[in-house]
């Protein structure tokens, strides 16, 4: 028991050196946070000055699906490369020619465009044999034809409206609108006829010259889709159609010699010179197809426009029905339009 009061006795009298340690330990924990709480505020000062973000305002260019503007002026060109072939004639060489074609998208749905595609030959020379056995034609027919050369313009002008839309893969456009056609053709054609019942033959040169105006509805049909591994690559499809409806003014002067057998000498019996020129209203009817790929890549995230580069196969039919023009004893050949173009075509250009 009195160990303990002595136990008690010292703790008492230490209690005041006691709190004094611990004040002074508290003084110099509070001096140590004034002193790192000045750090930091000397700290904060040299920040910037930070800006406040509301949350509930989001950029729109990160939320719109108009990332890409889809308004502006979109324009191309290609050049096709054809091979003619008329009706019954084997194809010819192969031409080129170019196509321009210019617009402006007004939205995600409706956009106008304009094209114009000239084909011109010149200086085409066809030579073929005359056949005999053919020539024994009643006097009214054409027997043969010796050697032709011809030069021909082909040129279209379209303006049309197009609507877009998206079915699953495939994006689709389409088209409606007015075309204008001109067709143009000058030969020079060496025909004759023989006629073996009566001993008679006649041989002519004949000049002839038509052309073509006309203006009528075109509409068509755009389609393309990605590939599957190549987003970038895109199958391209194109169907159109025109009905054109004009008048073929057509030019002919005409000159032959006919002849009669005499013994074995051929006797002129008459020499004809027959000019002609007159018009006619046609229709015409154009249908074109293509089929190819085209590869796209974003021009940059401000322009909203993709540049592409494309190749395709195409195809161009011109067909009219109009009745062959008698001229003298032959009949002169059909001014009607069966003229068909198939090739390739290769293109660049910006589009939304």
């Amino acid at each position: 028991m009195r160990c303990f009061m002595l136990v008690s006795i010292a703790l008492i009298s230490s209690y005041p050196l006691l709190e004094s340690n611990v004040r002074a330990d508290e003084q110099v924990s509070f001096e140590g946070l004034a002193d790192s709480v000045g750090s930091s505020e000397f700290e904060l000062q040299r920040l910037p000055e930070a800006t406040i973000v509301d949350d509930s305002v989001v950029p729109v260019a990160y939320t719109s699906s108009n990332v890409f503007s889809s308004r502006g002026w979109e324009a191309g060109m290609d050049t096709t490369y054809f091979t003619e072939r008329n009706a019954g004639t084997p194809a010819t060489n192969l031409f080129n020619a170019g196509r321009i074609w210019a617009g402006y998208q007004f939205s995600d749905v409706w956009s106008v465009r304009t094209r114009f595609w000239n084909l011109h030959t010149s200086g085409e020379a066809v030579e073929g044999q005359f056949d005999f056995n053919s020539a024994v034609l009643p006097p009214t027919g054409m027997a043969g034809v010796f050697a032709t050369g011809i030069s021909e313009s082909v040129s279209a002008f379209d303006l049309e409206a197009r609507r877009n839309g998206v079915l699953r893969n495939w994006d689709f456009e389409a088209i409606g609108g007015m075309r204008y056609a001109n067709y143009s053709q000058a030969g020079f054609f060496s025909i004759g006829r023989i006629d073996f019942d009566v001993d008679e033959a006649e041989i002519g040169l004949l000049n002839a010259r038509s052309k073509f105006d006309g203006v009528g509805l075109t509409f068509g049909f755009d389609a393309s889709r990605p590939l599957r591994s190549y987003p970038n690559l895109r199958w391209v499809a194109n169907l159109r159609g025109s009905v054109v409806g004009g008048s073929n003014h057509l030019s002919f002067d005409f000159n032959s010699v006919e002849a009669i057998a005499a013994g074995s000498e051929l006797v002129v019996n008459e020499v004809r010179a027959i000019p002609v020129s007159l018009s006619q209203s046609q229709a015409l009817w154009i249908g074109e197809a293509q089929l190819g790929m085209k590869y796209t890549r974003s021009m940059c995230h401000c322009a909203g426009a993709n540049f592409f580069v494309r190749g395709l196969f195409e195809f161009q039919s011109w067909t009219s029905d109009t009745p062959a023009i008698p001229i003298g004893s032959f009949t002169a050949i059909s001014a009607d339009i069966n003229q068909y173009f198939y090739g390739f075509s290769i293109g660049i250009g910006v589009e939304r």
